[in-house]
């Protein structure tokens, strides 16, 4: 019997563009990417951040499509944004220094890297951040990561941000701090440093070939592109 025929395993807690969240009790979630995509390698990249550190959810087992790792109960950054628990500052100075802190974490054994290159999320923003109470910040949402320049994961988080920020309809999807979002990119991109917009050219294109994105949204990324060129002036 397949994960479909076998139904829902738990209550489903979270949905995103391309899995599902389901609770398995107080204590663990599962992860189950709708496609069947294979989320071993997203796992074992996981367990070692966890070895490096890094704050992120501790897996349990990582089985076919399957990820079952510990229940996070904190807000994410963006849901303590839109409710005012955290101001804008002190959010973008924490996405900053979880940049600074992945480029401190080793590769993997098994990666060949570059000069200049080590290990990127690709999809660093608020909503995959947890607040977790009594530990801080805590990074999800792993698989679209890779080996690749520092800069190119600052300019993607810089280019998702502002993909709301233009988005005629983001009040739709973040309330009130739709008009705070040009702010909030141009905060993050100071307390990041770097040279992300030597890399923002690739950050628009695989935002644009990303099939998990609306037409409207593909194109949305080219205009987040000019704002983040202003704002990082």
């Amino acid at each position: 019997m397949n994960a479909d025929e076998a139904g829902p395993p738990g209550e489903l807690i979270g949905r995103g563009r391309t899995a599902d969240v389901f609770a398995l009790g107080d204590d663990s979630v599962l992860r189950r990417y709708r496609d069947g995509q294979n989320a071993e390698p997203e796992g074992k990249l996981i367990g070692h951040l966890t070895r490096q550190s890094f704050p992120v959810p501790l897996v349990h087992s990582a089985h076919g499509g399957d990820l079952v790792m510990e229940r996070l109960y904190g807000p994410t950054m963006l849901g303590a944004l839109i409710a005012g628990e955290m101001d804008i500052e002190t959010a973008m100075t924490v996405l900053a220094e979880l940049h600074r802190a992945l480029r401190q974490v080793g590769p993997p054994p098994d990666a060949l890297v570059p000069t200049g290159h080590g290990l990127i999320h690709l999809d660093l923003h608020p909503d995959n951040v947890i607040m977790e109470p009594g530990r801080g910040p805590v990074l999800i949402d792993w698989n679209n990561a890779e080996i690749g320049p520092g800069d190119l994961d600052v300019a993607m988080t810089a280019l998702i941000m502002a993909e709301v920020a233009v988005n005629p309809d983001g009040a739709e999807l973040v309330g009130a701090l739709h008009d705070q979002l040009r702010h909030a990119v141009g905060v993050f991109l100071a307390a990041a440093g770097g040279a992300p917009v030597a890399q923002l050219g690739e950050a628009v294109r695989r935002r644009v070939a990303n099939v998990t994105l609306s037409e409207d949204e593909r194109r949305a990324s080219v205009r987040a592109g000019d704002l983040v060129v202003e704002l990082a002036r």
